[in-house]
């Protein structure tokens, strides 16, 4: 049996990286309007 003295945090890297990248994408095209976003509005504030 190999025994793992570290962890690899190189694939948890990556998929922090993949969603970085898919959040940014997304923020993009809601900021130029491309995507709708209706966000509701308060009647008064608490």
């Amino acid at each position: 049996m190999k025994r793992f003295d570290q962890i690899n945090v190189i694939p948890f890297i990556d998929i922090m990286l993949v969603l970085l990248a898919i959040v940014l994408t997304t923020a993009t095209f809601v900021a130029q309007g491309r995507i709708p976003l209706q966000l509701p509005e308060a009647k008064h504030a608490a």
